[in-house]
């Protein structure tokens, strides 16, 4: 027993070192606020990959989550299913958006973060989660505000007194779908939304000069609904959604999640959760300015192409060239191109969201990176169908409606752009319809990509 002693006590070291070891550290700090879709998906509808890639530990990461712990929480290292389900939770092993955005965050800059959790399911802003009007007293709020004005002010002077300055960088805010209820709760809902995150404004501010935290301006993301059935008024709420973060005032960013899969009627499954944290990644990430040497990076749509432009400084005599690097998920980005040039078109984009970076190679070996854009490129006719996705067993198939007739390549590529199958076939025009064989490829995500002369289509494929 007395040579176990020391093992364990260098293993609860490693686990809570980033507890112990705080001296007044600034640290990025994100809060994540709402309904069940902050975390109803269980860990074990991961695949192998997305397991390997997002499951698991977090590392330098702590959160404070009420639903495991409520009043008596305390910061703990980050495990994805297993301290970051939501309150009311249906299964311990749920997990949310956190799951791949601290984990891209990680990949992006090691360094120690913090993360704050506060989901509920079933809740309303309306009633749950309405912060007092003037005048009014905090009990006469709604529970869930209430709940959050002491739970957060408990996880800053528990911070605050292990040496941590929380550095907010986000506040991500993902409800709605029990407002789209009643015509009375939607109707006013971008009224409520207002009053909501100005509530929280002051919320903030009053800890961090309780807590001498930094006082900085944060960036606020909106998470709009889908919950395509049995939510009558999700049209109202959506339209307030939009509406406020279509204000240049609100400085709030929308995240548009109606391609996420559902595992219900309402509630996304792995996949999505996992596509919206890196959705959340791309607007949250903390080298989102210009490194130095570029000044400017700009993508649009043009004939079916992407075309990209950029600038840089005074550097611009010590550049030997550019490599432009393409992502479909904010996240794996492969080599698109290389030139000497200041600007570069992308012949064949994928359909849906596009994620394009500079590298530029100095002249000392030195490389420097643009900012990430994103660019959302849309095809001319029909859309691709792939099902079943994900795949179990050993056929894909794929159709797309009124294709032009003419000879297009189908490419089934790994996420880091390996070719793994080429099909090229002769189409009259028309309904495509083929499929492909996944037997023997082992599980994982892959593209699944269809080109022609003019028509040109990816999608994310999940083998099981």
């Amino acid at each position: 027993m007395k040579k176990l002693i020391p093992g364990i006590i260098a293993i609860l070291l490693y686990v809570y070192a980033p507890l112990v070891n705080a001296q007044n550290q600034n640290v990025s700090f994100y809060i994540i606020l709402g309904q069940s879709n902050t975390g109803w998906t269980p860990a074990t509808g991961m695949n192998a990959s997305q397991h390997a890639a997002f499951g698991g530990a977090v590392p330098n990461t702590l959160i404070w989550n009420p639903g495991v712990g409520g009043y008596s929480a305390n910061w703990e290292p980050l495990v994805v299913g297993k301290n970051t389900r939501c309150e009311n939770f249906a299964d311990s092993t749920q997990f949310g958006p956190e799951a791949s955005l601290m984990k891209s965050l990680q990949n992006q800059s090691p360094q120690q973060r913090m993360v704050y959790k506060q989901g509920q399911g079933g809740t309303t802003l309306a009633g749950d989660w309405r912060p007092p009007q003037p005048g009014q007293y905090l009990w006469e709020a709604g529970v869930r505000w209430q709940q959050l004005t002491q739970w957060l002010k408990l996880a800053a002077s528990q911070a605050a007194a292990n040496g941590y300055r929380l550095h907010l960088q986000g506040l991500i805010w993902m409800q709605g779908e029990d407002d789209a209820l009643t015509y009375a709760d939607a109707s006013r809902y971008l009224e409520n939304l207002g009053y909501f995150f100005d509530s929280f404004d002051n919320l903030w501010r009053d800890l961090a000069e309780t807590y001498h935290f930094p006082r900085n301006n944060y960036k606020k993301i909106l998470g709009k609904i889908y919950a395509p059935t049995a939510y009558p008024f999700r049209d109202l709420v959506r339209a307030a959604q939009e509406t406020y973060c279509a204000n240049p005032s609100n400085k709030t960013d929308l995240v548009n999640t109606d391609n996420y899969p559902l595992q219900d009627w309402v509630h996304y499954n792995a996949t999505g959760q996992i596509q919206f944290g890196l959705d959340l990644y791309r607007l949250l990430g903390e080298n989102s300015t210009l490194p130095m040497g570029f000044t400017g990076f700009a993508a649009s749509v043009k004939n079916n192409t992407v075309q990209l432009n950029w600038a840089v400084d005074t550097l611009n005599n010590r550049l030997t060239s550019f490599q432009v690097e393409h992502a479909t998920d904010a996240t794996n980005f492969v080599k698109a191109g290389e030139t000497s040039a200041f600007q570069w078109v992308h012949q064949l984009p994928a359909a849906g969201s596009n994620y394009y970076r500079v590298k530029a190679t100095l002249v000392s070996g030195q490389s420097l990176y643009s900012k990430t854009v994103q660019v959302n490129f849309t095809n001319a006719g029909g859309k691709m169908a792939v099902f079943p996705n994900p795949v179990g067993g050993k056929e894909l198939n794929m159709k797309v409606p009124d294709l032009p007739a003419g000879t297009y390549t189908i490419r089934l590529l790994s996420m880091k752009g390996q070719v793994l199958q080429t099909i090229t076939l002769r189409h009259t025009g028309g309904i495509l319809y083929t499929s492909l064989g996944t037997g023997a490829i082992p599980a994982g995500m892959y593209m699944l990509q269809l080109i022609g002369n003019t028509q040109h289509y990816t999608q994310i494929v999940v083998k099981n």
